[in-house]
């Protein structure tokens, strides 16, 4: 979804130059390091968590693959859904950091077709697998009495949306998202080029409708995203909160943050804990 949007935003671009103009390229455009991570990077955490790599199997035995960080005590489960072309092995390292600093276990896998994981990705066929891990999550002895927050990023906040859709999720986290892929992708389309564009989307990226999926959840949400996101802009945001019908939101734009990048925000930590403290008071108000 992402890289249909680039494509647009860089065949405008080049439309548009009618003159020579100097850009800057440096080897930071080419040059992306691995990120990954291992038990002995987890343990200069000081947070006495274990990391293990699982193999989950999907409803068509497609062998699912990540890792899930544990630790003793942990109030909830997060469940995190990367981006397009995110994998865990390469850029799982500072956000595992980041995401497993509240107290909970976090289980981050690899999209099908993607990284560690088997099979051929397709949007529906993800939506499938987001419910086989939750599933997985909720069989699991260790994990299954604790509340579950569902926390998806750009094209996976499309499968985390699909996901409290089907399963009763206790929290759910949509960061960078869009409402749907058109809205998304008319967003890259500056208003003087759209007389001179027609897209033609596809019946499966269509299907994409987090306007649709928030529609009855009824849970804790928090809608963030960073201020100068250019791939799903704020407005898209800020209509998703807006449109969600439960009482129990909040909207997050991080300051001076783009697209992928908003839980790096110095203001994260506070927004995403007061979040958590939402969640977990309504969880044990309905054990009650």
């Amino acid at each position: 979804m992402e890289r249909a949007a680039k494509y647009v935003t860089l065949f405008l671009g080049l439309l548009m130059l009618s003159a020579c103009q100097s850009i800057s390229v440096t080897e930071e455009h080419f040059l992306y390091p691995d990120d990954s991570i291992s038990q002995a990077d987890v343990d200069t955490w000081g947070r006495q968590q274990a990391l293990e790599f699982i193999s989950i199997s999907a409803t068509d035995g497609t062998r699912l693959k990540g890792a899930l960080i544990t630790q003793p005590n942990a109030r909830f489960t997060l469940i995190y859904f990367g981006g397009n072309q995110f994998r865990f092995e390469s850029q799982g390292g500072a956000l595992a950091k980041i995401l497993s600093q509240f107290d909970n276990n976090l289980l981050i896998m690899d999209h099908r077709g993607y990284g560690m994981s088997e099979g051929i990705p397709s949007i529906s066929a993800l939506q499938t697998d987001a419910s086989d891990i939750y599933d997985y999550v909720k069989s699991a002895p260790s994990l299954a009495k604790l509340p579950v927050i569902a926390h998806g990023i750009s094209l996976g906040s499309m499968i985390a949306g699909s996901l409290a859709d089907q399963r009763p999720v206790d929290g759910l986290v949509l960061e960078g998202s869009t409402t749907t892929a058109k809205a998304m992708i008319d967003a890259q389309v500056p208003w003087y080029a759209m007389p001179f564009i027609e897209l033609d989307i596809s019946d499966e990226l269509a299907k994409i409708d987090n306007l649709a999926n928030i529609e009855s959840y009824s849970g804790e949400l928090l809608v963030m995203v960073g201020e100068n996101d250019r791939t799903t802009p704020v407005s898209l945001s800020k209509t998703l909160y807006e449109s969600a019908a439960t009482p129990n939101k909040q909207l997050f734009i991080a300051p001076g943050k783009g697209h992928g990048n908003a839980i790096k925000s110095e203001l994260f930590s506070v927004h995403y804990k007061a979040f958590i403290e939402k969640v977990l008071l309504a969880d044990k108000a309905e054990t009650l």
